[in-house]
């Protein structure tokens, strides 16, 4: 496979595409083909299967740990769904004819909030839930799309991205829905937005206006002279990125990015997990002491999280099998740990307690969301071997203009 200087997100193949769907799974296109059956979940240790009908993904655990949400759509179409942290008593919470996803917690492990999208009047709506009286409500609603709201860590604020036109910008709600404000208004597109631990700082991605996707970057709101007056602090850091978490003290963020890797033998460009420091001053947001998550060994990186209690990140790769697993980075061992995969394990989520992981795997066309536990992580490289990987892979993105 040729893969040319720069392709753009979100689609850039980083393994062959030949036979193998996931592709478009991992990006929730529909495909009409079914992903080949791997080794069953029973060759596989320390993991525990929660759902088994239909397709689930999109799992969350509540901030108290007692509960996930998720989407299945085992009923016909994506809905939300409650279960106890152990996969039992599953039970629906929204239903047709609209359909619904994107599914976040309030901090106080009672409220929901999610986009609904009916088909028939081609409507899209930010929605709440509560669990406490078990009542939905429309909280925003337009014919254009919206999409991943989640509640400020304290105030009772929802950070939401929406359309208007071809544009894309990150709006703010009132929990009861009576008061928006628009939060960016460039011709840029903006999106994903996501809190700081404190709730002082909203960060975002950001796609130029002029189409080149591929040249994605990252910005980051502070609210010193109140929402409606936000400061704007620029990204500094390499191109073509996606942020997907905080650290627990606020100091640190997780990305992806464009980096050159070696690892299939060859070099190429593909996307890596960073951790850097990060600092916002004079409008400008600067990363430093940059680290590579996967040191080297993966083809390719996505959906970096920190651990509640900051030991760890997890994300997942396509390995040099092909197969999707995931992996830690352990911050006191300086080192990367994969767990054992037979087939396709994506999209990593802690439970408050940093003792588990819910992941999504796919079998057979079909994801379901699965628990492990942190010792089930196993050594697969010494720590030199590692290092010696990651070095390479420094030096090869300090002499590229992919990485500044």
């Amino acid at each position: 496979m040729v893969f040319p200087d720069r392709l753009t997100l979100p689609t850039r193949p980083i393994i062959p595409t030949t036979d193998n769907p996931s592709c478009t799974i991992c990006h929730r296109i529909v495909s009409g083909e079914t992903v080949k059956t791997k080794p069953s979940l029973e060759d596989l240790d320390g993991r525990h299967q929660l759902t088994t009908h239909g397709n689930n993904h999109t799992g969350r655990f509540s901030p108290d740990g007692r509960s996930i949400v998720f989407v299945s759509d085992r009923s016909g179409s994506d809905q939300i769904w409650l279960m106890d942290k152990d996969g039992r008593n599953q039970q629906q919470l929204t239903s047709g004819p609209a359909e619904h996803s994107w599914p976040n917690w309030r901090h106080d492990s009672r409220q929901l909030v999610f986009i609904g999208y009916s088909p028939a009047k081609n409507e899209y709506a930010v929605k709440s839930y509560s669990l406490d009286d078990k009542t939905e409500t429309i909280l925003v609603s337009s014919n254009s799309m919206m999409n991943r709201p989640t509640y400020h860590p304290a105030d009772d604020f929802i950070a939401y991205s929406a359309q208007t036109g071809t544009n894309w910008d990150i709006w703010l709600t009132t929990i009861d829905g009576r008061q928006q404000q628009r939060l960016t208004t460039t011709p840029d597109m903006e999106s994903n937005p996501l809190w700081s631990p404190d709730g002082k700082t909203l960060a975002y991605k950001v796609a130029p206006a002029d189409g080149k996707y591929s040249l994605t970057s990252q910005n980051f709101l502070t609210f010193s002279n109140g929402y409606d007056k936000p400061t704007v602090h620029s990204w500094q850091g390499p191109e073509s990125v996606q942020m997907t978490d905080w650290s627990p003290d606020g100091h640190k963020i997780s990305y992806t990015a464009e980096t050159i890797s070696g690892s299939s033998g060859k070099e190429r460009v593909t996307y890596s997990a960073l951790i850097s420091d990060i600092t916002l001053a004079e409008g400008n947001a600067t990363t430093t002491h940059t680290l590579f998550a996967s040191q080297g060994e993966t083809l390719g990186d996505r959906g970096p999280v920190f651990s509640p209690d900051g030991r760890f990140v997890a994300f997942w790769s396509w390995n040099t099998d092909y197969n999707a697993g995931l992996r830690l980075y352990d911050f006191e061992e300086k080192r990367t740990l994969p767990l054992p995969s037979a087939g396709l394990d994506m999209y990593p989520q802690w439970s408050p307690d940093s003792s588990s992981l819910l992941f999504e795997s796919q079998r057979d066309g079909q994801s379901q969301l699965q628990l492990t536990t942190v010792a089930a992580f196993r050594s697969k490289s010494t720590p030199q071997f590692a290092s010696r990987q990651m070095h390479k892979v420094i030096d090869k993105l300090n002499e590229s203009s992919l990485f500044h």
